[in-house]
């Protein structure tokens, strides 16, 4: 299935980016990517869902250091 983006921004209904932050515990890693992957998953079915970008940790002993 090919998704095909409209470009059908106007100065009414401007693009908006939203940042959301989640501390995980380890032991809880793996049921979170997979919750992670259906979320995605589905608001990719939103017309005019423009994407997504996820930003893991760098560094496991600095819980609150995301990657670069």
């Amino acid at each position: 299935m090919k998704t095909q983006i409209k470009n059908s921004h106007n100065s009414l209904d401007p693009p908006v980016t939203v940042s959301v932050f989640r501390r995980v515990q380890p032991a809880s890693v793996k049921n979170f990517e997979e919750l992670l992957s259906e979320i995605i998953d589905a608001s990719m079915t939103f017309e005019g869902h423009l994407g997504t970008n996820v930003f893991r940790n760098s560094d496991p002993n600095n819980p609150d250091l995301p990657s670069s």
